[in-house]
């Protein structure tokens, strides 16, 4: 009991108490999801790095809708203008636009947490995941149409997905079904690099054996005629060599890529997971040779098309998701 007569609440009472919704009620709720897609879209960002990095991706549809981007609403517009057509073994919205797409939601949790001054876009969070989307559904009146795709996609959602969690909870959740698939793609990804180094290290060694013994003609050569005052010079763009570039390379083929963190935990997560741009059809990867028998092992113990499918399948769902919760109803609101 405190000294004015109320009973002291423990930390983890008052901790559940400040992730409580902000929303009273609907009309609160729907006010919230208006404000946020009329508030200036620097807010969104929490610096420097993520603008730098949003217009590495998609910065092409941000110019080209000049000042209509300035507010939540035209900034999710630019989506669809980066957003490629649709393709078996792809990203839903092309791999530019995916990554975009994942970065925002990325921006929006670190909001979810309170960690930045500006609290515009933290009060949206605040509210629960059913409060959210009963908002968001208010965007689509007056679209049968699409209010009954809204409300199909709503009614599946919501049967996996707590109503009464915080929205914050929810996003989290999502975030972490694209990473659980995103990291199946990133290791045969980093697989594949690493065959295309050693393809690459090869071709630059030889093309320097070729170089050397061009050098070498050429100063005989000028030796046999008897020629003074000429040099040739050598190659100044040394790379680094290996005594065994194939054991180098399939050495770090069999390194599992760095992990990444929890998105639920304290670490900022950005740029490292963004999704490799590469084609992950059934024929692409057919198209691949291997340089030797263990690499071809290592291709055929990651290259199951089942689970590569259902990998993607993940990520084109958490994405999807994302872009119907985030970005979809503010292109109309």
């Amino acid at each position: 009991m405190s000294s004015n007569g109320q009973e002291k609440r423990t930390l983890e009472e008052r901790l559940e108490q400040a992730a409580r919704s902000q929303a009273s009620s609907p009309e609160a709720a729907l006010r919230q999801v208006q404000q946020l897609a009329q508030m200036h879209s620097a807010l969104v960002f929490t610096g420097e790095e993520d603008l730098q990095l949003m217009d590495g991706l998609i910065g092409e549809s941000l110019n080209a809708l000049e000042e209509e981007v300035m507010h939540y609403g035209g900034f999710c517009r630019s989506f669809l203008l980066a957003r490629e057509p649709e393709q078996p073994f792809r990203p839903f919205m092309g791999t530019q636009a995916s990554s975009a797409l994942v970065l925002l939601g990325l921006m929006l949790l670190d909001h979810a947490r309170g960690r930045l001054r500006k609290k515009d876009v933290y009060h949206c969070t605040r509210m629960t995941l059913g409060q959210y989307v009963d908002a968001l559904g208010t965007f689509f009146l007056g679209d049968e149409l699409m209010a009954q795709k809204f409300r199909k996609w709503q009614n599946s959602f919501l049967k996996r997905h707590d109503p009464a969690a915080p929205l914050a909870e929810a996003l989290t959740d999502i975030l972490r079904q694209y990473i659980a698939g995103w990291r199946m793609l990133k290791r045969l990804d980093h697989i594949l690099c690493c065959m295309e180094d050693l393809a690459h290290y090869q071709e630059r060694e030889m093309t320097a054996k070729m170089d050397q013994a061009f050098r070498e003609a050429m100063r005989q050569s000028i030796a046999e005629m008897g020629v003074s005052g000429v040099e040739v010079m050598e190659e100044e763009d040394a790379y680094e060599t290996y005594p065994d570039p194939h054991g180098h390379y399939y050495a770090l083929a069999c390194e599992h890529p760095e992990d990444v963190p929890d998105p639920g935990g304290e670490a900022i997560l950005r740029a490292q997971i963004f999704l490799p741009d590469r084609d992950f059809s059934p024929r692409a990867l057919k198209a691949k040779k291997a340089p030797s028998p263990e690499f071809q092992a290592l291709l055929e113990e990651n290259m199951d098309l089942e689970r590569l499918d259902a990998a993607m399948k993940k990520v084109n769902n958490a994405l999807n998701n994302l872009f119907i919760l985030w970005v979809a109803p503010y292109i109309r609101g």
